[in-house]
């Protein structure tokens, strides 16, 4: 999610991003009045017991570069994040949000913010900013790993 969010000539062309994510994701295009990208799961995406997980990707236009947002339903999604984030030795600094329980990770080239327990359709949201410059070229390796 960090090498795509940090890719904005990437981004800046719909023919490269609406590739980006993985297999198992459905290009959405921009939404009416919104310079948001986007990608909702396909029906082959599952959970362990093979039930649908709905979820959305998005790209949103931050400064020279794009924030990644991944809306999911799915818990395990947000647990194997939180067991990268610590086997890159990133500690949780709670953030404050009076909805829902929140953290942040603060990575060598990006913020991770984890958000759960919020209301709505969508009960866990992951928000990842770069905060500096990334390389400029995303590498089939780097979508694939980032996306998942």
């Amino acid at each position: 999610m960090a090498a795509i969010a940090a890719d904005p000539k990437s981004a800046a062309k719909p023919e490269k991003i609406s590739d980006l994510p993985a297999a198992d994701w459905v290009f959405r295009g921009t939404p009416p009045k919104s310079r948001e990208i986007q990608w909702t799961s396909s029906a082959s995406s599952a959970n362990s017991e093979g039930n649908f997980v709905p979820a959305v990707f998005v790209l949103r236009p931050f400064q020279q570069s794009y924030d990644a947002v991944l809306k999911t339903t799915e818990n395990s999604c947000i647990r194997d994040l939180r067991s990268e984030l610590k086997s890159q030795k990133l500690e949780p600094v709670p953030v404050t949000c009076p909805n829902c329980e929140a953290v942040r990770y603060d990575g060598p080239t990006y913020q991770t913010t984890i958000y759960s327990k919020m209301k709505g359709e969508f009960p866990y949201i992951v928000v990842v900013h770069p905060t500096q410059s990334m390389p400029a070229t995303i590498t089939k390796d780097a979508r694939s790993s980032s996306a998942q």
